[in-house]
């Protein structure tokens, strides 16, 4: 059975600004990267209610990463 690194736990997967945190809001930045340009692209689309899903999603995910790096 593999041991578990204790002080590294405690210091990167426990708390505010911890290691999981980041993670998040690095995969969090292509997500909406692609929303933004779905949004200024949404002619494409086709439907307005796409559009209107996008935007929703994109705004969802600048509000999770600001969570996440206790902007909220």
């Amino acid at each position: 059975m593999a041991t578990v690194d204790r002080p590294f736990y405690r210091r990167g997967l426990t708390g505010d600004g911890d290691l999981l945190e980041w993670i998040t809001v690095i995969l969090l930045v292509p997500a909406v990267v692609f929303g933004a340009k779905c949004w200024f692209g949404r002619r494409e689309l086709g439907r307005p209610w796409i559009a209107r899903w996008w935007l929703m999603l994109t705004l969802s995910c600048i509000y999770f990463g600001g969570e996440d790096i206790n902007w909220g």
